[in-house]
């Protein structure tokens, strides 16, 4: 959080994925149930004053396909946010953009690597809606 004047500014940095089918029924949604681990997802960085929500984001990576082979279902440890006094964001993440140079050897299609990346805090309300993975 950055503090200008009496307004509090929020940073936040997520990964956002594809819906699933069936989400919202309150079960337990896990492999193999249709779309887990299949779809696709991006990385996005949100600001805001205050808790004036839903904040407005920008999408910050390509979007990119779920983890695979020995890889599945495992991405986003490498993932965490900085933020200077000026209101520039740092945001780090993991994401499967790449092609493994060593595929088959290492188990995997798709390589895991690490990204960042130095931009301006967002800033303003978003309006609620259902949004579409690789867009603002």
């Amino acid at each position: 959080m950055v503090r200008s004047s009496s307004q509090d500014h929020v940073a936040i940095s997520y990964y956002r994925s594809a819906r699933v089918p069936g989400e919202n029924s309150g079960l337990t949604q896990a492999p193999p149930q249709p779309g887990v681990q299949a779809e696709p997802s991006d990385y996005v960085l949100a600001g805001g004053e205050n808790v004036a929500t839903p904040f407005h984001f920008n999408v910050v990576s390509p979007v990119f396909a779920p983890p695979d082979g020995a890889q599945a279902g495992f991405n986003g440890d490498y993932s965490g946010l900085a933020v200077d006094q000026g209101a520039q964001a740092h945001p780090i993440w993991s994401d499967t953009r790449n092609a493994d140079p060593y595929t088959p050897a290492n188990g995997v299609v798709h390589d895991e690597d690490v990204f960042s990346l130095t931009a301006n805090v967002p800033d303003g309300v978003a309006t609620a809606s259902v949004g579409q993975i690789g867009r603002n």
